[in-house]
């Protein structure tokens, strides 16, 4: 089975784009993310205590005008862009595929809630991926997807209802087992790589960062030298759009 583990980003009123994005693994390997950035805390935190660190992507940026509360407060700058680095790199190391759907919100119509929007295509994204593993390694493999705890939770677990049942505007969904699981990203290692990478995404469509979005894009789900399948974005108008998901 595989689990994909989704947080989002952009859901302040000023922000142009909404990101939904995350991570899938197998469960086998759910144990092994979840080591690596336990040994992480432990690098860093070798006092906290029992309900853990947080590694939150934005608290690890910083911000010169917001002081930074917790735990990731007590480090200086430097100190946490080396955590970010580290977490790149075991993002980088995972077996496993990234997925993310960028929605820019001045393009969806009135009625249109970009999070529904965001996780209809999701989940056809994550059900498709489950299906060519079949058919490339003759293997089967089931899906569930835990999303970070949400305001929206009641909302987008009926909407998710409707996606699997009655299917997407791409088609049928046959390979997620349930609707959605939620839960505190405090909880979840997964849920905080998921943070990583909705926030990496949402700051190369939002404010056009680079580098570190570099550094993942290989790890989106694609088809061997084809199409970055597991990269979805929704521009406000149709004219012709060169961020990687768009290009020929």
């Amino acid at each position: 089975m595989y689990l994909l583990y989704l947080d989002e980003s952009g859901t302040q009123s000023d922000a142009r784009h909404f990101v939904l994005a995350g991570v899938a693994i197998h469960e086998h390997s759910v144990y092994w993310a979840t080591e690596q950035l336990n040994r992480l805390q432990e690098q860093y935190f070798p006092l906290a205590d029992g309900e853990g660190v947080q590694f939150h992507a934005t608290l690890l940026r910083g911000n010169p005008s917001h002081p930074i509360a917790g735990p990731l407060g007590s480090l200086v700058p430097a100190t946490r862009h080396d955590i970010l680095a580290q977490l790149y790199e075991i993002v980088q190391g995972m077996y496993g595929r990234l997925f993310a759907v960028v929605i820019e919100k001045a393009g969806l119509a009135g009625a249109d809630d970009p999070y529904e929007r965001a996780l209809e295509e999701i989940l056809y994204r994550f059900d498709r991926f489950l299906s060519r593993m079949h058919r490339d390694n003759n293997r089967r493999n089931k899906g569930l997807v835990v999303i970070a705890d949400s305001q929206d939770r009641n909302k987008l677990e009926r909407a998710s209802q409707q996606f699997l049942t009655g299917g997407t505007r791409r088609g049928k969904v046959h390979n997620i087992q349930d609707i959605p699981f939620f839960t505190r990203s405090r909880n979840s290692r997964p849920l905080q790589i998921a943070d990583l990478v909705a926030n990496t995404v949402y700051g190369r469509y939002e404010h056009g960062y680079a580098t570190q979005f570099d550094r993942l894009l290989p790890k989106f789900d694609q088809i061997r030298n084809g199409p970055v399948h597991g990269l979805v974005h929704l521009p406000a108008e149709p004219a012709p759009c060169y961020q990687p998901c768009c290009r020929p």
